[in-house]
């Protein structure tokens, strides 16, 4: 069965349908949540003493 194609309705560029979507994203905010939890790790790592940052490594 072919795909449809409107006689009437020009097709939607990729980036205004993407835009159509994004004030619906269910994660906003989450890129600045990781950047807060990779700052604070590295301030725990870099104030850890040695044998701290040795364990660390192990599961990083």
């Amino acid at each position: 069965m072919p795909h449809h194609i409107s006689r009437f309705h020009p097709p939607m560029s990729h980036h205004n349908r993407a835009a159509q979507f994004m004030p619906f994203a269910a994660l906003t905010g989450y890129d600045q949540v990781l950047l807060d939890a990779l700052t604070q790790f590295e301030q725990a790592y870099a104030t850890a003493p040695p044998s701290s940052q040795d364990a660390l490594n192990s599961i990083c």
